[in-house]
């Protein structure tokens, strides 16, 4: 059984294709919100990774006591692609108010709760992060996935179908056109304060991520 604590946007369903195309995973624990410790309980899905269903249950324990007990992979993606993505969805939706609530806020505080819980996975050489654009060709992100599969003690590694670069399949919009040519002050005027928090963010996040591998992201100021 794998447990697959994937925050918002960071490629919960390349993870899960790739996951399923292996013969030895009798299952996926899959976490979709990332708490701090101590917060309010996570909510994962047993996902039997050989049917087309899965089946919802409200878990006592944290994401850490879960990673602690599993195998346990983390997927990441640039946070500001991944706020490109949350904040398109949540415009179509209707949840955008920038007067009164910013949902956008909560992605970025959630990924600060996921990097400052980066040492309490330390000594659990088990729980494996894989950052899904950081590969500049398909047999350089293989070549890391099948290390991934065999730390995770899967045994007969597969490759991912997911295609370069790692973007959500929502189609084209203009957000996502300003990320893709490096238009920062694009993306800060239509995105405003979200945009402005991860940048304050930039702090705790940077040297999380560049242990992850990310180099020089839009966004990092300093």
């Amino acid at each position: 059984m794998i447990f697959c604590l994937s925050q918002l946007h960071t490629g919960t369903v390349s993870c899960l294709a790739w996951l399923r195309a292996h013969e030895d995973c009798d299952g996926v624990l899959l976490s979709t919100e990332v708490y701090a410790s101590g917060s309010e309980p996570a909510t994962v899905y047993h996902e039997h990774v050989r049917a087309d269903h899965q089946s919802e249950a409200h878990m006592s324990r944290t994401q850490i006591v879960m990673a602690w007990a599993h195998p346990t992979l983390i997927p990441l993606r640039d946070p500001l692609a991944a706020l490109v993505s949350y904040h398109h969805r949540a415009e179509v939706s209707g949840q955008i108010d920038g007067l009164m609530y910013c949902p956008q806020l909560d992605v970025v505080d959630r990924w600060c709760c996921l990097a400052k819980a980066e040492p309490l996975f330390k000594s659990h050489e088990h729980v494996r992060y894989f950052a899904w654009d950081i590969f500049q060709t398909v047999e350089e992100r293989n070549s890391r996935l099948q290390e991934t599969a065999r730390a995770l003690g899967l045994q007969d590694p597969a490759p991912s179908r997911a295609g370069l670069p790692c973007e959500n399949a929502t189609g084209d919009y203009e957000l996502k056109l300003a990320y893709r040519r490096g238009d920062r002050f694009h993306l800060a005027g239509m995105m405003g304060a979200a945009y402005e928090y991860l940048v304050d963010s930039e702090s705790i996040l940077r040297p999380f991520l560049e242990r992850r591998g990310y180099r020089d992201l839009l966004w990092w100021e300093s």
